[in-house]
């Protein structure tokens, strides 16, 4: 009975979605919990880590996958407006941690474009399949004061310049940079740039920097 209410401030709310094994389909009205569930927390409980897991469209079933191509059009989904509504109540709880992946089925959700990253709590960010602007990057870099790592897989870049004083790790794994990008980031220790498609980018004042992997 004492663990009855601990669910108001868990500091770690794990969203998977489409997953196998011991983690079940995509429920009814997962929009509508995930809503309830971050809204109805207490208001003084911090949220330190947010991770919203789902798998790409496949047309091949992989069991080795950890999620699930398959998915239920008879269920009710989530869309971008939930999305950002989370991640924007995470920064709101003074999240440290977010980790976003692919929609199962819909590409419309991942532009950030709306979401204010604005937070010196917000210290790394994982993004997975996404649209990244110059507004959000610059975000990012300018309003994320103790943002230490950042890692991007299959996102498309849409911005000049990445410019960070704090960042000390960055991967960017088979990105589509779609302008020309420049990196500055004076305390960068780690280094990932693998398969960027279109451009590579350009690095600059990279004087920390102590292990590097160029593909």
């Amino acid at each position: 009975r004492r663990w009855r209410n601990l669910w108001a401030s868990v500091p770690c709310l794990d969203l998977r979605v489409c997953c196998k094994a011991r983690h079940r389909r995509l429920p009814m009205r997962f929009a509508r919990f995930a809503n309830h569930f971050l809204l109805l927390r207490e208001v003084s409980a911090p949220l330190d880590t947010l991770r919203l897991l789902s798998s790409p469209t496949s047309s091949v079933d992989d069991d080795s996958m950890p999620y699930s191509p398959k998915y239920d059009d008879d269920r009710e989904d989530y869309c971008s407006t939930d999305v950002d509504m989370w991640i924007r109540a995470a920064i709101n709880r003074r999240a440290r941690f977010i980790e976003l992946s692919h929609h199962p089925r819909d590409d419309a959700f991942s532009d950030l474009e709306h979401v204010p990253f604005i937070s010196c709590h917000l210290k790394h960010l994982h993004l997975s399949g996404t649209m990244l602007r110059d507004k959000t990057l610059r975000q990012l870099s300018s309003q994320c004061p103790s943002l230490e790592v950042l890692e991007l897989k299959e996102c498309f870049l849409y911005a000049p310049q990445i410019s960070s004083a704090s960042l000390i790790s960055l991967t960017m794994v088979e990105c589509r940079i779609m302008a020309d990008l420049s990196i500055a980031a004076p305390s960068l220790v780690s280094l990932r740039c693998v398969i960027p498609y279109h451009r590579a980018p350009s690095f600059e004042n990279l004087g920390s920097l102590a292990t590097g992997t160029i593909m």
